[in-house]
């Protein structure tokens, strides 16, 4: 039987990955944290390791770097899971010698499984009859006992995560929560034929498990985004420092949480959401003068188009983000190459323009998803361009994005009375750049419906 270390510090994801490695015969050793790992290798080498990159008190790649420096692991296959914005720890991670990266919120259990099986198999490793391992893993269905099971934990999950306690009460719940990932495995005791979220689960029968793990999840949101207001209020509004940052940290774990198990779900709009609103969080953390009223207002709206979305989550819109198209004015070339590079993070497509009088005549002609616009440019300012955009026949109801050292109530109303749909101010981090972006083409800019049609750029 071959041996998998799984490294991840989200309980949801751990329990259903779990239970996936298990019911393909494999052993699961769990760590959800970096020198956990560290420690798990020491006891049983691994024949494969899933690595999160985002992990407490040590990073992935840190980890990697150790694994790889042991003689006795030198060859064994190590899959990170990472953040799509994360980038540059992405790249370390190749760099250290990772053997594949995928990105959590996009791949599936099954994806997963088929990768591992065959790596082990192009490995050449034996079965203890010395057969080799099959390549046909795919068909293979989980038995019913296992979505029993699945069913159970996710119940538990949904009962516990995300609690809106005192930050010693949620140092306490995540000790329990170790606890019992860390605790031998124990025959599932009877769901109680009181928890809705249970009989729900049990209820679909043989259907397939990112059935059962949506539904659970959509079940649980309003909790969960209660909490995440909670934490959010909790982050910005404290005046005290240490506090901010605690809060912040909350923040951080819950996002990280729901972009996990959105992508476990289905849900693509809410795990692209997710992701790029988990990097922006991670990085105010890490840079906290950038913790301003610009990027508290972005953080919001994010919010709010996570909200958004959900409302229509049933809808098929939901499992598909469709290719996105953005124009960006701005006479300085360094600050319009900034706004693509942060575009580019989001999986966003976009035309750099330095001329507004060119933008106008790009705008007249073609349709675009998303505009911003620098407020100071010669010729046209902002303010002009867009009420000129407006006045085409494409562009006329396209989300448009102000991007300016001026964020100022007059400035922000002028931008609103002037056809804008929002506001950034320099400077800004990337990732919250890239977070207003998804919000407005993800999540309907935190206020509209996330099933309406999205515009894209004609040919």
């Amino acid at each position: 039987m071959k041996r998998i270390l799984f490294v991840e510090d989200d309980l949801m994801i751990i329990r259903i990955y779990r239970g996936k490695f298990q019911s393909e015969s494999f052993e699961v050793d769990v760590a959800m944290d970096g020198p956990s790992a560290i420690e798990a290798v020491k006891k049983n080498v691994p024949d494969l390791v899933v690595l999160d990159l985002e992990l407490p008190k040590l990073n992935g790649v840190e980890v990697l770097k150790n694994f790889l420096s042991r003689p006795d692991m030198k060859a064994t296959p190590i899959i990170v899971f990472s953040n799509a914005f994360m980038g540059q720890l992405v790249e370390d991670a190749w760099k250290a010698g990772a053997t594949k990266c995928l990105t959590k919120a996009h791949c599936t259990p099954k994806q997963l499984l088929e990768i591992i099986h065959g790596m082990l198999a192009s490995k050449g490793l034996r079965l203890a009859g010395g057969s080799t391992v099959e390549l046909n893993y795919s068909e293979r269905i989980p038995a019913p006992e296992a979505l029993k099971h699945l069913a159970q934990e996710a119940s538990s999950w949904a009962s516990t995560v995300l609690s809106t306690s005192s930050s010693g009460g949620e140092t306490n719940r995540l000790r329990g929560l170790e606890a019992d990932v860390e605790a031998p495995s124990q025959p599932a005791a009877a769901p109680s034929p009181a928890d809705p979220f249970v009989n729900a689960a049990l209820a679909l029968g043989g259907g397939n498990q990112t059935t059962l793990i949506r539904r659970v999840f959509i079940d649980s949101f309003p909790h969960t985004l209660g909490a995440l207001r909670a934490q959010l209020m909790s982050a910005t509004c404290s005046g005290d420092e240490a506090l901010r940052h605690r809060g912040l940290s909350d923040l951080y774990r819950t996002i990280h949480s729901i972009t996990g198990n959105a992508g476990l779900a289905g849900l693509k709009r809410i795990a692209q959401l997710a992701s790029g609103l988990e990097a922006m969080v991670q990085e105010l953390h890490d840079n906290p003068r950038f913790v301003n009223a610009s990027s508290l207002r972005t953080l919001a709206s994010a919010v709010d188009g996570l909200a958004s979305v959900l409302q229509t989550a049933d809808d098929p819109m939901n499992d598909t983000c469709p290719p996105v198209m953005a124009l960006v004015v701005d006479d300085d070339l360094v600050c319009c190459r900034a706004v693509c590079a942060a575009l580019d993070r989001a999986g966003i497509k976009s035309v750099m323009i330095e001329k507004p009088e060119t933008a106008l005549s790009l705008g007249e002609r073609n349709r675009f998803d998303l505009i911003f616009l620098d407020i100071e440019m010669p010729g046209l300012n902002g303010f002009e361009l867009a009420s000129k955009l407006r006045a085409t026949t494409f562009n006329a109801a396209t989300p448009i994005i102000f991007v300016s050292s001026l964020s100022d109530f007059e400035t922000r109303t002028r931008s609103l009375l002037n056809g804008g749909s929002d506001i950034i101010g320099k400077p800004y981090l990337m990732s919250e750049l890239a977070v207003k972006a998804l919000t407005w083409v993800r999540g309907g800019g935190g206020k509209a419906s996330a099933s309406k049609p999205q515009m894209r750029a004609a040919a």
